[in-house]
């Protein structure tokens, strides 16, 4: 949520930090964020719990296993930061103090997780792609010269115009997030300043990390020990030494993104024109009902009696099915023979919601009685995927309840 929250920010800050979100859902989330960095220890085992405190640990500083620092690059930096947070009161007090020196273990652990995703950002294949821009600066060059020295095999040997400004483009959604995090779990708002290097530094400023690029390269520095530039070269060392090829995990994790849909909408029913029922033993027809997920890109039977699945001791359709499988009882699907889209929140409750393909007037053809080819509309798609990134769906659904109750009672949504 903290991950699907930033990326949809951007860099447009509201001047509350929650105010993009109902209020309703910002109180959920800061409960939730307190609750578990509170109580993990209670809820979850103490020994598995140290046992993933200690994993984290040895990743980060452990020296002589290579192997460790290697899968510490194959984790996501806000997972990092999250999961040293709500696991370290898993350990005796003396361990972490013996860490983290003169600092706490929330300043600790932010300055790993920035110098995680740090290292993730530049050795990421988005960094090198040319972009039109001045020439290097000096910053530029200093804070190369810095990763050439952690990690001489970079592919850095040549100059990279706007070097800090890219990485500032890639690493703004974990600083929100990490942020979004320390304002659920404190309630200390953070300052949300004007976009570029501006609103970056000032994240970083509420965060207790480096202000400014040389601040940056000071921090950075292997021959600085108060900072992480030495635990950064044992983690590039040991990607080196490694006998297999690791792949990096990505600066700021993958979102979960409703599929691409292809720009005519013909192709989306030769392609179900094929489909055949997977349980149907009559394979000479078609599905009746096609209908597409548009997480995941499968084909279901909608409505057949041949896909009904029993769920705790109730008959569920073959999309309500899916959804436990695939997107937790939340499911976006299209009716492909109808040109449809049905949201589904829990097993009893739905509601149609207009399709993004539009034709050539600028109007949509639902049940396609019409039959005029019907072209993806960019901005409804756009709109569908915010509704599903931001966690609206089952909003959307309940307001739709509210408007049509005697609609959403004649349907049987659960034999969907």
């Amino acid at each position: 949520t903290l991950s699907s929250l930033a990326a949809s920010l951007g860099d447009q800050l509201p001047a509350s930090p929650l105010d993009s979100i109902p209020t309703r859902d910002a109180e959920c989330l800061k409960s939730l964020v307190r609750q578990i960095h509170c109580m993990m220890s209670r809820v979850c085992c103490p020994c598995i719990l140290r046992e993933h405190c200690i994993s984290l640990l040895l990743a980060i500083y452990c020296s002589t296993d290579s192997s460790c620092r290697v899968k510490l690059l194959k984790l996501n930096a806000l997972a990092v930061l999250i999961g040293l947070l709500c696991s370290v009161s898993s350990l005796d007090v003396g361990v972490m103090k013996s860490l983290t020196a003169s600092r706490g273990c929330q300043e600790e652990a932010t300055r790993i997780a920035f110098a995680l995703c740090l290292i993730q950002t530049v050795l990421s294949p988005k960094l090198t792609e040319v972009v039109p821009m001045q020439d290097e600066s000096e910053l530029d060059l200093a804070l190369r010269n810095v990763f050439l020295k952690l990690h001489p095999s970079v592919k850095l040997r040549e100059a990279v115009p706007g070097f800090c400004r890219k990485i500032e483009r890639e690493m703004r959604p974990f600083l929100t997030a990490a942020s979004l995090f320390f304002y659920c779990l404190t309630g200390i708002p953070f300052a949300t300043e004007s976009t570029g290097s501006a609103g970056f530094f000032s994240l970083c400023r509420y965060l207790a990390l480096p202000t400014s690029w040389s601040s940056v390269v000071s921090f950075l520095d292997p021959e600085n020990c108060d900072g992480v530039g030495p635990l950064v070269q044992g983690w590039c060392q040991a990607l080196d030494s490694s006998p297999l090829p690791v792949k990096i995990a990505a600066p700021f994790g993958e979102l979960r993104k409703l599929i691409d849909l292809p720009r005519e909408y013909f192709t989306i029913v030769d392609q179900a024109a094929t489909f055949r029922c997977p349980k149907s033993s009559s394979q000479a027809n078609g599905s009746r009902a096609p209908t597409l997920c548009l997480v995941c890109g499968t084909i279901l039977c909608l409505q057949g009696f041949c896909c009904q699945t029993e769920i705790e001791n109730e008959m569920c359709g073959a999309c309500t099915a899916h959804c436990r499988q695939c997107s937790g009882e939340v499911g976006v699907f299209l009716m492909i023979r109808e040109c449809q889209v049905i949201f589904l929140a829990g097993r009893d409750h739905g509601c149609f919601y207009p399709p993004p393909y539009f034709d050539e007037y600028g109007e949509r053809d639902v049940g396609l009685r019409r039959g005029n080819p019907l072209y993806l509309c960019d901005a409804a798609y756009g709109k569908l995927q915010n509704l599903w990134t931001k966690h609206e769906i089952f909003k959307t659904v309940m307001a739709d309840i509210d408007k049509h109750p005697a609609a959403h009672a004649a349907i049987r949504w659960r034999l969907l």
